[in-house]
């Protein structure tokens, strides 16, 4: 029978920082917003600390007029919005 022992090596240490995964830290969050090709229409950039209903309203308003082709104005938003569950719980809930 062979046996083979494993030594593992010191914890910490001062080349190792705090976790990377730490909800302390500050981060960013990229909203994208596409059309149905994957084609960037808008992107917004808004801290990792804050709701992802917040920025979506000006998401949408920074995209621009989509003509039909058909008299009259142009439609500003998209008429279908496929989106993560959390953009769904608006700030008025």
């Amino acid at each position: 029978m062979h046996g083979q022992r494993i030594h593992t090596g010191k914890k910490g240490g001062s080349a190792i920082g705090p976790n990377p995964t730490d909800r302390g830290r500050p981060g960013t969050k990229r909203h994208l917003l596409t059309d149905r090709q994957g084609v960037p229409l808008a992107i917004l950039l808004s801290g990792a600390n804050m709701n992802d209903s917040v920025p979506l309203a000006a998401l949408l308003d920074s995209v621009q007029p989509v003509s039909s082709g058909r008299p009259g104005r142009p439609r500003q938003r998209p008429r279908k919005l496929h989106a993560d569950k959390a953009y769904v719980c608006g700030p008025e809930e």
